[in-house]
């Protein structure tokens, strides 16, 4: 587990130190520690980090957190963090992978929502119109037609809806 906590800090910009002790003076300089260690020591590097202003998360030592690391599912621009506070971080990381599984493509259908987007706004000026088009859109049984086809089948789908839309109400 902190491995792969160690691998998204550092894709994230940050310096990872490792040691076998905790030593105070590797504070300054830092704003965030993440350790994974026995009680004794979570309880020392919890106390330190604290006093000195510095966000802390002790791994699977909710007591000793000041933040907590939810396991993030990203496909794309869509994102779900998924915590358990603290109590089960293999029922988080189970429950991100089921949503990533059961997900799965829904990253390029934003982005063709994203694309398509200022075009609907000026076809359906008006923001409840909008609404009804994106319910129908999104709760009928597209997104399982769409699965695993083309993004162009998306948008030709949109289209349609779109335009069946526009003839139902005009």
């Amino acid at each position: 587990m902190i491995d792969e906590k160690a691998t998204n800090l550092l894709a994230a910009g940050a310096r990872i130190c490792r040691r076998e002790q905790f030593d105070p003076a590797d504070l300054p300089g830092n704003w965030l520690i993440v350790a994974d260690v026995d009680e004794d020591q979570a309880e020392r590097i919890f106390k330190s980090a604290e006093e000195s202003g510095k966000f802390v998360n002790i791994v699977d030592k909710p007591r000793f957190c000041s933040f907590i690391l939810p396991s993030i599912g990203r496909m794309g621009d869509l994102s779900l963090a998924v915590s358990t506070a603290g109590k089960s971080p293999s029922l988080a990381a189970l429950i991100r992978q089921e949503f990533e599984r059961r997900y799965a493509g829904y990253g390029e259908l934003l982005d063709i929502l994203g694309e398509t987007r200022e075009e609907i706004k000026q076809k359906l000026p008006n923001y409840a119109d909008r609404k009804c088009f994106y319910r129908g859109l999104l709760e009928s049984s597209v997104l399982d037609r769409i699965r695993g086809q083309e993004p162009s089948v998306f948008r030709k789908l949109i289209d349609d809806k779109l335009e069946e839309y526009q003839n139902a109400c005009h």
